[in-house]
């Protein structure tokens, strides 16, 4: 999973959800917290083959957060 650089972000904060329907792209999930990083790129090694996961990103520094991106989706 990635993202773009934000020249501004001190740190990414991750969340992610899992679809009831591996072919439904559509319908996002609960996203819940997943993972808080400086990196903008990740391997999740926590996901279960046939299952779809969904992924979105902010970025934050000491002055707030931005907003959230749209969700991404992948099959393992």
């Amino acid at each position: 999973v990635s993202t773009q650089v934000d020249t501004d972000a001190d740190k990414y904060e991750w969340q992610k959800g899992v679809g009831l329907n591996p072919k439904d792209l559509n319908t996002i999930p609960n996203m819940v917290h997943f993972k808080n990083t400086s990196k903008t790129i990740f391997i999740d090694d926590d996901v279960e083959p046939g299952v779809r996961h969904f992924y979105r990103v902010r970025a934050y520094n000491a002055t707030g957060e931005g907003p959230w991106s749209a969700a991404i989706s992948r099959v393992q």
